[in-house]
């Protein structure tokens, strides 16, 4: 059995800062009119308007007091330092170790030099695939070594740091060609670790001469703490990674997300004899992941991540990640698909589409992906949250206004943001963040906003099973396969249609070829799908349909 990997970039952002910089060319445009990547610089990061100590007790939440130790001169060696860049990150990692040392055993994180080294991402046969991005220091998982004398992988690296010589290379607030190659940089690093460790948000620390921020980056935006001298102020550094590795809530560091634990030897050894079985490659399970999963029964079942089948590149936007997963204690060695996203708030999570068409036919459906069951892990956050502030008598910002439940919901197209010079200046008037424990909800665009109007590029995390594994159209054995799979793709299509449900987003991705099924093809993928005009929920509301999108996202015509 073969699955290609597809990865992706989604049209819905500005992929300078995520992956791709060719639309980026700032000579296109007017010497007053800010390039498409200055624009968007100035929208995503947002300097956090408080101390640094602050910052750490927001951002980098821990319930654990980090204990007082003298460090002044840690980092001595560093101040005024006139060398080459592999020698100061390299004094950098030996002060960094040195704090790490004092770490419990099993808190403690591994710091390597990796200046002018480039971590890529590698497929089953060792060729480079998606962006490479070259960190000057990278640290390990809590409580694990790296393997001397091999460059890390994505998937063992819990932060990394970009290292730059002057003070003045800190581009916050700075748009010069040599800044955007800076924040590039920085921000593609973020990514790989969201990607490949299934991370919630990422930290990256900025280190620019003697000074250094703290950049938290999720799938929204950045808020990057106020610079501060870590020579004067060492400390710093200590009290980021002790509250680092001893998080509020469960995962194995701040960021992390509490369902997703590493295998052990023993769970990889038990899986590659399963794909093995399946004439499958186990390259992959190196980087996998045991996922938790609330089942239709509210039973918690593990699933191994056992090879990608898509990922979307894109940090600033839905993230979608689809793999094959196997079932914890599984002998059958059946395979199913896991789907995670970062759906946007102001529409209606994929899960509710899947549930209405279950309850209006009932059974597996012909030519619609077989769903399993999903959830939405930042409306459970806020419920959680929300119920918390009750008992205490306050109610968490922003937790009580996501599941009202209006009698009509009038879609309206997204407004667009006003082309305004947005600095990433602190402003006296930004609300405060929302509470950002364990993080299934972005809060990084959270302190741009001014009123309730403005919170709807919140986004939140989705988690969908299913059994029906398909391939894409691009992967067809023959012209047969395309026209019988499409067929029955369309049939899928119209049984849903009749079910109350409009897809709005029938695309070359979303149409699969099916393996193993009565039908030959079928639809997946409701992100952008409501009910259909006038046709009510389950809850009685009444959607009405304002459709503003181009032809290129048309529904197929029944």
């Amino acid at each position: 059995m073969s699955h290609d990997i597809a990865y992706h970039d989604e049209a819905n952002t500005f992929s300078v800062l995520i992956g791709s910089k060719q639309n980026a060319n700032p000579g296109q445009f007017k010497a007053e009119q800010p390039a498409p990547w200055e624009y968007r610089a100035k929208l995503v990061i947002k300097e956090y308007p408080k101390s640094i100590d602050e910052f750490l007790k927001v951002f980098v939440a821990s319930e654990e007091r980090c204990p007082h130790i003298k460090s002044k001169g840690l980092f001595q060696s560093s101040n005024g330092f006139k060398g080459q860049g592999d020698d100061f990150a390299q004094q950098l990692v030996e002060g960094l170790n040195a704090m790490s040392f004092e770490l419990p055993e099993a808190k403690g994180l591994d710091f390597v030099n990796t200046v002018g080294e480039t971590i890529v991402f590698r497929d089953e046969d060792n060729v480079t695939q998606g962006p490479a991005s070259s960190p000057a220091i990278v640290a390990s998982y809590p409580g694990i070594r790296f393997q001397g004398g091999r460059v890390p992988k994505w998937h063992q690296i819990s932060i990394a740091l970009q290292v730059r010589l002057r003070k003045d290379e800190d581009p916050v607030g700075r748009y010069a060609n040599r800044d955007e190659e800076t924040l590039f940089e920085l921000l593609q690093t973020a990514r790989n670790i969201l990607v490949t460790g299934r991370t919630l948000f990422a930290f990256v620390v900025g280190i620019y001469g003697n000074t250094a921020r703290i950049f938290r980056v999720d799938r929204t935006g950045v808020v990057v703490s106020q610079s501060f001298n870590y020579i004067v102020r060492p400390n710093l550094f200590r009290e980021f990674l002790w509250r680092f590795t001893h998080p509020t809530v469960g995962g194995m560091f701040v960021g992390a997300d509490p369902s997703v634990s590493l295998p052990t030897e023993q769970d990889l050894h038990w899986a590659r004899q399963i794909l093995h079985k399946q004439n499958m490659t186990d390259v992959y399970l190196e980087a996998s992941r045991w996922v938790a999963i609330e089942m239709p029964d509210k039973s918690r079942k593990k699933f191994l991540t056992a090879k990608p089948a898509s990922i979307s590149l894109d940090l600033f936007a839905r993230g979608t990640n689809v793999c094959l997963v196997i079932q914890q204690s599984s002998t059958n060695g059946k395979l199913q698909v896991l789907k995670e996203s970062w759906c946007d708030t102001k529409h209606e999570p994929e899960i509710k589409f899947y549930e209405e068409i279950r309850v209006r036919n009932p059974g597996k459906l012909f030519g619609v992906a077989d769903f399993i069951c999903g959830q939405d892990l930042g409306k459970a956050e806020t419920d959680r949250l929300v119920a918390l502030g009750t008992a205490s008598g306050t109610l968490p910002a922003a937790a009580s206004t996501q599941n009202a439940a209006p009698r009509l919901t009038i879609r309206l197209p997204a407004a667009r943001i006003a082309r305004t010079r947005m600095q990433t200046r602190s402003s006296k008037n930004d609300c405060p963040p929302p509470p950002v424990a364990p993080g299934h909800n972005t809060v990084a665009h959270w302190d741009h906003r001014k009123h309730a109007a403005d919170h709807a590029n919140r986004r939140s995390h989705m988690r969908l099973l299913y059994n029906t594994i398909g391939r894409e159209l691009t992967n067809i054995t023959s012209t047969r396969e395309l026209a019988e799979g499409i067929r029955d793709a369309i049939k899928g299509h119209r049984t849903v249609f009749e079910a109350g449900v409009l897809h709005r987003d029938i695309s070359e991705g979303n149409v699969m070829i099916a393996d193993g099924e009565e039908f030959k093809g079928f639809i997946h993928d409701f992100d952008m799908a409501m009910l259909r005009e006038n046709e009510p929920d389950r809850s009685g509301a009444i959607y009405v349909s304002f459709v503003t999108y181009a032809p290129t996202f048309a529904d197929v015509c029944l």
